[in-house]
């Protein structure tokens, strides 16, 4: 009996084996396929087309056949006929001609141009020079517009009015405010201020009449802060660049104004002349 064949059967080595020979064979098989066959008929190959030989042409020199000469026959003389007279047929006295006279043309008359005006020049004033006024006391400027001010964020005093009280002149007094209030009062509102702003505060002077305060900002920049007391209307305050020195001031009490002092110089002069003996006896309050 035939025993049908099992691949299970073979040893475990061509098991091994098997599938790499059957993918070989099926690989060499598929190559033979697309191999082409020669059935196709090789052509002969091409003979190179032969290159005509070049033939050169010579020319051969050609002689002429003498030329026969030929008798010309004698020149004829041209026989001239004279030329007949023109008949002149007489023209009749021709008319002389009238000459009629040009009219005239009128010659216009030119219309004279009026001539420009000559403009009056100008002669240049001379501008006037300016007086000079007088000088005011003044401040050191304050920082350019362009660059921050440090003190912008400086605390202000409420109910404040700009000025001095008629107690600064120039520039102090145009950057100088004024309140009503006690400088006590005021002075107790700016301890807590200035410090909650962000700025620091150093007393240099302290009196009843004239605090001053030595402000400094966080970039190293140093004002000062003028509180002056004026008995009766109440506490000028102004920062200033540097200290203002208090005898520069006017007078802090009663402010005296040019008609007090013409009023002191005629009492004086009346009392001379009814007493002389008592100039000493008043004090100059000028």
């Amino acid at each position: 009996m035939l025993q049908s064949f099992s691949v299970d059967n073979l040893p475990e080595p061509l098991q091994r084996l098997l599938k790499p020979m059957l993918l070989i064979s099926l690989a060499l098989h598929g190559f033979i396929l697309l191999v082409p066959v020669g059935d196709q008929k090789s052509e002969p190959p091409k003979q190179e087309a032969k290159k005509p030989e070049s033939i050169k042409i010579s020319q051969i020199p050609t002689e002429k056949p003498p030329s026969l000469a030929i008798p010309k026959p004698p020149a004829v003389a041209p026989v001239v006929t004279p030329p007949k007279p023109a008949v002149v047929a007489p023209r009749p006295n021709a008319a002389p001609p009238i000459v009629q006279p040009k009219p005239k043309t009128a010659t216009p008359t030119p219309t004279p141009t009026p001539k420009a005006a000559p403009t009056p020049t100008s002669s240049p004033k001379a501008a006037p020079t300016p007086t000079p006024s007088p000088t005011p006391e003044t401040l050191p400027p304050p920082p350019e517009s362009g660059a921050a001010d440090p003190f912008s964020k400086f605390p202000q005093y409420p109910g404040s009015q700009p000025g001095s009280l008629s107690l600064l002149t120039g520039d102090a007094d145009k950057n100088s405010k004024s309140t009503a209030d006690a400088i006590d009062k005021v002075a107790a509102y700016f301890d807590k201020q200035i410090t909650a702003n962000g700025y620091k505060v150093e007393k240099v002077k302290d009196e009843a009449t004239l605090k001053i305060y030595q402000v400094t900002t966080k970039g190293g920049e140093t004002r000062y802060w003028h509180l002056f007391a004026k008995p009766g209307e109440g506490t000028v305050m102004l920062l200033a660049p540097q200290q203002i020195d208090p005898s520069q001031l006017a007078q802090v009490g009663d402010v005296r104004t040019p008609e007090d002092d013409k009023f002191d110089e005629v009492r004086k002069a009346i009392d001379s002349d009814f007493n002389p003996d008592s100039k000493s006896d008043y004090a100059d309050t000028g």
